[in-house]
């Protein structure tokens, strides 16, 4: 199974969203995926 993570620096809820939106799809492909934003992923 294919893993994404993506990370983004974007503080604001358009970023969070487009996020959210990325991950969403790939999990409806079949693709174990995770969003967070840098602070949490240290």
């Amino acid at each position: 199974m294919l893993k994404i993570v993506i990370v983004h620096l974007g503080i604001s809820d358009n970023i969070k969203m487009t996020a959210d939106a990325i991950i969403e799809g790939a999990v409806s492909g079949n693709v174990e995926a995770l969003a967070m934003n840098i602070y949490e992923a240290k």
